[in-house]
C-alpha cells in the first residue's frame, strides 16, 4: 500500500485478508513519517461512529461514496461501504481502504478516520456479514444505513441489525417499502433501545412543522382535533413518505383503527376522537421537494401547505402567505440521521400508524 496515496485520501485496493492489519499500519507509518520530517502537524485518528452503509451497487453505490465524502469532514467515523449484489454472478470479495480527513482547528492538527469499501456478488454477499463484524470498533456506537434498498432477511442484514444502535433507512418508494420497514418493529429484529429513522421522515420534517403551524393562533385550541380529512400530493417515489405523514397525523391526533379503503387509489380511513377521518394520497405532479401539497379539512374549512419552487404557500380559511423554505439535501439528512434527530420516538409512532394502512 502507498502511504502517500493513503495520506491523500485515495482509495487503495487491498487483499481481504490484509484489511484489518493494514489500518493501524498505515496510521502508524503516517505518524512516523511526519515525525521524521520534523512536521509540526499532529495526526490524530478519531471515531465517533461505526457507520455501515449497504447499497445494491451501481448508481446508488456511487452516490453513497460521494455523500460520505461530503459528510466525513463533520463526522469522524469508521465507514464501511458495501456494494452487495446477491443477484449477480458469484465473485470474490474485493476490498479498498482510504483515509478521510476532518477539520482540526487550523493546520496544526489533522484528524483522520478510515473508510473501508467492499464489493461482493452472488454467494459471497453472505460472507460480508463476518467481514463487517470483525471490523467494527468496540465500544463505539454502530449506525447501519440502507441506501437504495430496505433491510431484508439475509445474513448480512441480520448482522447489521443485530450490531446497530442506530438504524437508518435511505429509501422512500411505495407501499412495499413501508411493509419492509414496518417489519423491523416485529419479531425482535431490532435491539432494545435502537434508534430507528428514515431519510424520508427527516426530509419531511419541515412539512410537519408547517402543517402544525396551520393550527397556531388565531386558530382555537383543539381545532387540530377536528380534522376530518387529509390529502397529500406527491410523486410516485414518495408514497412511503406520505404514508408516514398520515401516520404522524394519526399518532398526534389520536386516530385509531386505520385501514385501507381503496389501496389502488391510496384511500384510507380512521376513527378519530370526533368521528370518521378520511386520508388520501394523490400520486402525480413533480416537485423538488418530497411533497407538492398537503391539505387538511376541519369544520371551519380547508387549510393547505404547497411547495412552489424555493417557497411554500400557506393557506387557511382566514389567512394566506408565502415564505421561502429550504429543501434539505441528502448530505444534510445523513448528518441529521447520525445526530439527535436520528433517535426520534415519534418516528416509531408514525411508522406504526402507517403500517396499519398497508397490511
Amino acid at each position: 500500500m502507498s502511504m502517500e496515496e493513503f495520506a491523500a485520501g485515495k482509495s487503495i485496493p487491498v487483499a481481504l485478508k490484509d484489511v484489518e492489519k493494514s489500518i493501524p499500519t498505515m496510521w502508524r507509518k503516517l505518524a512516523e513519517a511526519a515525525k521524521e520530517k520534523g512536521a509540526k502537524t499532529a495526526i490524530t485518528r478519531a471515531c465517533l461512529w461505526n457507520l455501515i452503509v449497504r447499497t445494491p451497487g451501481g448508481k446508488t453505490f456511487d452516490e453513497s461514496k460521494q455523500l460520505i465524502d461530503t459528510i466525513s469532514n463533520s463526522v469522524p467515523a469508521r465507514v464501511i461501504v458495501l456494494d452487495a449484489q446477491p443477484g449477480a454472478p458469484t465473485a470474490p470479495i474485493q476490498a479498498w481502504i482510504e483515509a478521510n480527513w476532518h477539520s482540526g482547528g487550523g493546520g496544526a492538527h489533522q484528524i483522520g478516520s478510515e473508510e473501508l469499501t467492499f464489493k461482493a456478488s452472488g454467494e459471497t454477499v453472505a460472507d460480508l456479514a463476518s467481514v463487517v463484524r470483525a471490523l467494527l470498533i468496540g465500544d463505539v456506537p454502530v449506525a447501519a444505513l440502507w441506501h437504495g434498498l430496505a433491510p431484508g432477511n439475509d445474513a448480512l442484514d441480520h448482522d447489521m441489525l443485530a450490531a446497530a444502535t442506530r438504524v437508518v433507512i435511505g429509501i422512500d418508494g411505495a407501499e412495499e417499502t413501508m411493509r419492509a420497514v414496518s417489519s423491523l418493529l416485529e419479531g425482535g429484529r431490532l435491539r432494545p433501545g435502537t434508534g430507528l429513522t428514515s431519510l424520508a421522515w427527516l426530509r419531511s420534517a419541515h412539512w410537519r412543522q408547517l402543517v402544525a403551524a396551520l393550527f397556531d393562533p388565531p386558530s382555537e385550541a383543539g381545532d387540530a382535533g377536528k380534522v376530518s380529512e387529509v390529502r397529500v400530493v406527491c410523486g410516485a417515489d414518495h408514497v412511503n413518505a406520505a404514508l408516514l405523514l398520515i401516520g404522524w397525523f394519526a399518532a398526534r391526533l389520536g386516530w385509531k383503527a386505520g385501514k385501507a379503503v381503496d389501496r389502488a387509489a391510496h384511500s384510507y380511513a380512521f376513527t378519530g376522537p370526533g368521528g370518521a377521518v378520511k386520508a388520501a394520497i394523490d400520486v402525480g405532479g413533480t416537485s423538488e421537494d418530497i411533497f407538492t401539497r398537503v391539505e387538511v379539512t376541519t369544520p371551519d374549512g380547508r387549510s393547505s401547505v404547497s411547495r412552489i419552487g424555493a417557497s411554500v404557500i400557506i393557506e387557511t380559511p382566514t389567512t394566506a402567505r408565502k415564505q421561502p423554505r429550504h429543501i434539505p439535501g441528502d448530505a444534510e439528512l445523513w448528518l441529521a440521521a447520525l445526530g439527535a434527530r436520528g433517535h426520534d420516538p415519534l418516528f416509531i409512532e408514525a411508522l406504526r400508524g402507517a403500517a396499519a394502512l398497508v397490511r
